[in-house]
């Protein structure tokens, strides 16, 4: 008697038996994302548009962020019998007060740190003559025999005197004829104008005029915001409402909640380390504390900043190098456990992309728009996501960029 097994009848429905021991070959292929060529001449036109009118998506890009942080904010005041405008205008001027204070106090502070910064000379001295090469044991020798190899080299480039010739009379073919004495010229440059004096600020203007559209669009956007969502369900059409719908709101409470997690993890981060700060015996702890929850908005760059000025502090403002390996070993732990742990934990499950997703988009984004794509990275990423949820020719972004299952589990033992 033999027997024989076919791997794929498991695909195939029994005539007898429960209708669920079997696997839809349709639920498959529903899995399978669909892609053609139109989708991708959409996607890197989008890409194009994208990089094109940067100058007016990024401050638009960060007035929408705003938007999703103050619109609770806006509602509650508008619960109260508020008017909307009066409830956007609160909202805005309290969020300015609080921004301006803040970094009143910063600046203020690393002011008062750089002051105190003479008063470290001897420490700095100290530690940089400790780190000096050598000039005994081997490390010594070679570096010495580095220098000597240099200064014949530099000797050999020097230009000699012909052998042979007396000196006099080598200094007397080389002696040059004496030249007459050059006229003074005089650069009188023209007299500044007012252009000038905008270039010359531009440096800071441009920053400003950023600030000025960013909050320009923020109070349009929180006054018109019911408008500007029945502006855009009608533009897709009353047929794709529901969807259209379902996806604005996925959005709306992705980034809200990635927002929410970002600022509270950053809290903890920043008082975490700050009380870490005032252990070790750092100067200003509360300001690096500060500084570190803030910075770490920025991925990447912003925490490899925060933990730079800390450390090169404690380098300055103590003798021994005990208290600099504390303060890295002490963000090293908090990065590592907040990183490892606790943002894939919450972000993950709040976002919904993978974390090698938040990698790629937070290069891509950066490339794209640089440090404002870099700050914009996640939350742009998540709207990208959303599209890819509700857009059948989009499907692709959700595949690849998501961090849910897709393969059944049927098709996985298949695959194995």
């Amino acid at each position: 008697m033999s027997f024989s097994w076919n791997p794929l009848s498991f695909l195939k429905r029994p005539d007898k038996g429960p209708a669920t021991s079997a696997v839809d070959i349709g639920a498959l292929h529903h899995h399978v994302p669909n892609s053609n060529q139109w989708a991708m001449v959409m996607l890197f036109g989008t890409i194009a548009v994208l990089y094109f009118a940067r100058v007016i998506l990024i401050p638009l890009a960060f007035a929408v962020t705003l938007t999703f942080i103050l619109s609770p904010v806006v509602a509650l005041l508008e619960r109260l019998r508020i008017g909307r405008a009066a409830s956007v205008a609160v909202t805005v001027l309290v969020m300015m007060a609080v921004a301006g204070c803040v970094g009143w106090i910063i600046v203020g502070q690393l002011v008062d740190v750089a002051e105190d910064l003479p008063r470290y000379r001897q420490n700095i001295n100290a530690k940089m003559e400790a780190l000096r090469i050598p000039t005994e044991g081997p490390l010594g020798l070679a570096a010495n025999s580095l220098k000597e190899i240099g200064n014949e080299l530099t000797s050999l480039g020097a230009p000699s005197a012909a052998p042979g010739l007396p000196q006099r009379n080598r200094k007397q073919r080389t002696a040059p004829s004496t030249p007459a004495p050059p006229l003074p010229v005089e650069i009188v440059p023209p007299p500044a104008n007012g252009l000038d004096y905008l270039r010359d600020l531009r440096p800071v203007l441009q920053p400003l005029a950023l600030l000025g559209l960013v909050l320009i669009f923020t109070v349009f956007m929180l006054i018109k915001r019911f408008d500007l969502r029945h502006r855009l369900l009608r533009l897709v059409g009353l047929g794709q409402i529901n969807i259209m719908t379902q996806a604005l709101d996925d959005t709306a409470q992705r980034v809200s909640r990635y927002l929410l997690m970002q600022i509270l993890v950053n809290a903890a981060f920043g008082i975490l380390f700050g009380f870490g700060l005032y252990l070790i015996g750092v100067p200003t702890p509360a300001l690096w504390g500060v500084v570190a929850g803030i910075l770490r908005i920025v991925p990447y760059a912003g925490t490899m900043i925060a933990a730079t000025l800390p450390i090169a502090l404690s380098l300055a403002a103590f003798t021994s190098w005990v208290p600099p390996l504390l303060v890295f070993l002490l963000f090293a732990g908090l990065e590592m456990v907040i990183a490892n742990f606790v943002e894939p934990w919450l972000y993950g499950a709040n976002t919904g992309i993978s974390s090698l997703a938040l990698l790629v988009s937070a290069i891509f984004w950066t490339i794209l728009w640089g440090p404002a794509g870099l700050i914009l990275s996640t939350p742009l990423t998540v709207c990208v996501v959303v599209l890819g949820r509700y857009v059948p020719q989009l499907s692709f972004l959700h595949t690849v960029l998501g961090d849910e299952i897709v393969l059944v589990p049927e098709a996985q033992i298949y695959q194995r």
